[in-house]
């Protein structure tokens, strides 16, 4: 502080508590134990269990207000599995699974499942399934079927499945499952439209969150405008179509029709050139999109992700901003 040597308080004493946290987990000192036996351990032993952290507790309890923050910057490296939370801890990707993956999260039965009993239950399933079919004559097909058909019936028991039909459900499921059919090491890079054309470029992102983006470019490649924003919980093709309608709103209200329309989700290209593939419950977007298309000089082509990045990076990193907005530049 001003070149006298003297440390923030407030950094060290975060740095402190942190310490002292690292070394609960740890669970090797003997304070670390009397404090698991005092007021009980759970999540792995990295805390302390609510029921125990009465207003009274006054320095274990200042301790554990500094635990989010802590959380934050740690990610761990899976050895047994025994002290890593499945959900909640940064251990396979930078983020933790229920925020990329909020729906199968909220369909969990076992929130606070450790990584060790996921895997133990895996691996029973693979035991038990060799067991079934060692022997079996049935080819591969038949068995994949056989897994498409027995979660279908499963998500259909879903209240939130309820309404959806068993041949739209595995119909959405066979084009989910297909839809990637080229050669993936194939890297595809932009290219601008040709002269007096533009191109609209647009994705959608359901990982946590979800987003969608686009943006509208000319014959050099310079930015005219660009959208993006959240759009609420969303699946992966929901997603994509709520971004393709969101673009073509815009060209319309500017009355832009000589336009290149580019995306990499493979289902909804399909679907805006084909009307008879779409789903029943996308069917009334894209009669509307139909209708805002129109006569005009529209056309629609599926490119490779490698060439929809400033789309997909617009649908990712804006999901915080309250609604979706129009800029007449590309944010930062």
């Amino acid at each position: 502080m001003g070149g006298l040597g003297i440390r923030c308080i407030k950094g060290t004493n975060q740095a402190l508590l942190g310490k002292w946290l690292w070394r609960y987990g740890e669970g090797l000192n003997l304070w670390a134990k009397v404090i698991a036996s005092k007021y009980g351990s759970c999540n792995g032993h990295w805390d302390t269990e609510d029921k125990f952290r009465k207003p009274g507790r006054i320095i274990w309890r200042d301790v554990l207000c500094y635990k989010a923050k802590f959380v934050e910057g740690i990610k761990f490296r899976v050895y047994e599995g025994d002290k890593v939370r499945f959900w909640w801890d940064k251990w396979c990707t930078e983020d933790p699974l229920k925020d990329l993956f909020p729906q199968v999260f909220a369909l969990a039965r076992d929130k606070e499942v450790m990584v060790k009993e996921c895997f133990s239950k895996i691996d029973s399933i693979v035991e038990r399934n060799a067991r079934i079919f060692k022997g079996c004559t049935k080819g591969t097909q038949y068995l994949f079927n056989k897994v498409i058909a027995i979660t279908i019936s499963w998500v259909k028991s879903l209240e939130l499945f309820r309404f959806v039909s068993t041949y739209d459900l595995w119909h959405e499921w066979t084009e989910i499952c297909t839809a990637s059919t080229n050669n993936p090491n194939v890297v595809q890079a932009w290219s601008p439209a040709p002269q007096g054309i533009l191109k609209l470029n647009f994705d959608g992102s359901s990982l946590g969150p979800a987003g969608i983006g686009g943006l509208l470019r000319d014959e050099n490649g310079d930015v005219i405008w660009a959208f993006s924003g959240p759009i609420g919980v969303a699946g992966s093709n929901e997603v994509e179509v709520q971004a393709i309608y969101q673009g073509i709103c815009f060209l319309q209200s500017e009355d832009l029709n000589r336009v290149e329309i580019e995306g990499d989700s493979l289902n909804v290209i399909r679907w805006v050139r084909e009307k008879h593939l779409v789903l029943w419950r996308f069917a009334a977007l894209f009669d509307e999109i139909q209708d805002r298309v129109g006569s005009s000089s529209i056309s629609f082509n599926h490119i490779r992700r490698t060439a929809n990045g400033e789309a997909n990076k617009l649908a990712r990193e804006r999901v915080h901003m309250e609604r979706v907005e129009l800029f007449d530049f590309l944010p930062p």
